[in-house]
């Protein structure tokens, strides 16, 4: 799994080319192949963005690491993230 995330930015932006291009095909109900090291790349790479997903998405790193305000207090347009949260990114 490792192996399939270790890719450069050329060939990544290529994988997700074919990706898009089979997923087009598949839409249009068109017959589509995608080579196992680009399907390896895809699931690969979905996995990882989910599990950052959750990891950011849970109770205690919402409400213990990142900036949490249950109840929106004042907007303040113009200030330095530093100085509002501690330079830590807002939980939703």
């Amino acid at each position: 799994m490792a192996s399939s995330l270790k890719y450069s930015k050329e060939d990544e932006a290529k994988m997700f080319e074919s990706i898009t291009s089979y997923t087009e095909a598949v839409a249009e109900g068109k017959e589509a192949t995608l080579d196992d090291e680009t399907s390896r790349f895809a699931f690969a790479n979905n996995v990882r963005g989910l599990t950052i997903w959750g990891y950011k998405t849970s109770e205690y790193i919402g409400e213990e690491v990142m900036a949490y305000l249950p109840v929106p207090g004042e907007y303040i347009a113009c200030a330095d993230t530093q100085e509002l949260t501690g330079g830590k990114a807002w939980s939703l």
